[in-house]
C-alpha cells in the first residue's frame, strides 16, 4: 500500500433488526483500522426508540476505530439503494473519498483485518483494470456469493480473487467499489425499492467492462433469520426484480 491512507466511506443502512444491528457494531468495535481511514455513515430508515437511541446517542460515545461517525434518520423507508446513494453524496462534500463500502447492517466482521485486507485488495492490485467492484466471501445459511461456473481465479500475495462476468448471484453484503467507479456508474439503481442493488451494480459494471469480483480472504457472516417488520417488507422484493427485457441491455 501506499504511504498515504487511503481513504473509505462505509455505509449502513438499517431497517428494524434491533438485535442483528447491534451484533454488527460491536463486531466494527474490532476492526482493526491500521493503514486505512475510515468514515461510517448510518442511514436509519426505521426501527424502535431504542435503536434510533442506540445508533444515534450511544454509539459515537463508544470508543470506535473509525475516524468519524453520522447518524441519519430519514422520515420513510426510501430502500438501501436510495439510502445509500444519499449518504455517498452527503459524505463526499466532506471527505475526499477513494472508496465506497456498502455494509449491510447485520453483517458481522470477525477478522480484524477484514477492512485492511478489502482495500489491500485493490491497493496491491492496480493492474486489475477490468475489476470495478470487491464483494466479501459471506459466510452464513442465508447466502450465496458465486455460482457454479468460475471462468477465472487470479492470486497475488494471500489474496484470491474469483469473477464471473455478469454475475447476478454475488450476494451485496459488503461491496467495495473506488469513488471513480461509482460516480461513473452513478451509484446503485434507486428506482426500486425492495432489494436487488447487488445484482443491479453488477450488471452496470459488466456493461462498463468491469467485473465483480470477489476476494475469498475477506469472510464476513451473514446471519440467517429477521424480525417480523423487516420480513414483511423484504418479501416485496420478489416483485421488484429486473424483467427480463431489462436484463437484455442496460439497466438505466
Amino acid at each position: 500500500m501506499t504511504d498515504t491512507k487511503p481513504i473509505v466511506g462505509l455505509f449502513i443502512p438499517v431497517y428494524h433488526r434491533d438485535d442483528k444491528v447491534r451484533a454488527c457494531f460491536e463486531s466494527l468495535l474490532k476492526t482493526d483500522k491500521t493503514c486505512v481511514e475510515w468514515h461510517v455513515a448510518v442511514g436509519f430508515n426505521g426501527g424502535s426508540d431504542e435503536l434510533r437511541y442506540y445508533l444515534e446517542m450511544e454509539v459515537p460515545r463508544r470508543d470506535y476505530p473509525w475516524d468519524g461517525y453520522e447518524f441519519v434518520s430519514y422520515n420513510t423507508n426510501i430502500g438501501k439503494p436510495e439510502m445509500v446513494n444519499r449518504l455517498v453524496k452527503r459524505m463526499a462534500n466532506c471527505v475526499l473519498l477513494d472508496y465506497v463500502l456498502s455494509y449491510d447492517s447485520d453483517m458481522i466482521a470477525e477478522d480484524p483485518r477484514w477492512l485492511l485486507n478489502f482495500v489491500e485488495a485493490f491497493e496491491d492490485n492496480p493492474k486489475w483494470a477490468d475489476t470495478g467492484a470487491l464483494a466479501a466471501q459471506q459466510m452464513g445459511n442465508c447466502c450465496h456469493v458465486l455460482n457454479d461456473k468460475v471462468i477465472h481465479t487470479r492470486g497475488n500475495r494471500h489474496y484470491t480473487y474469483i469473477s464471473v462476468p455478469n454475475n447476478e448471484g454475488i450476494a451485496g453484503g459488503a461491496i467495495l467499489t473506488p469513488y471513480h467507479v461509482w460516480r461513473t456508474l452513478g451509484g446503485y439503481l434507486a428506482n426500486r425499492i425492495y432489494g436487488a442493488d447487488d445484482a443491479h451494480y453488477a450488471l452496470a459494471l459488466h456493461q462498463h467492462n468491469l467485473l465483480m469480483s470477489v476476494v475469498d480472504e475477506v469472510k464476513l457472516i451473514h446471519p440467517h433469520g429477521d424480525d417480523q417488520a423487516y420480513s414483511q417488507w423484504k418479501l416485496r422484493a420478489v416483485k421488484d426484480a429486473l424483467s427480463a427485457d431489462e436484463l437484455k441491455g442496460h439497466y438505466r
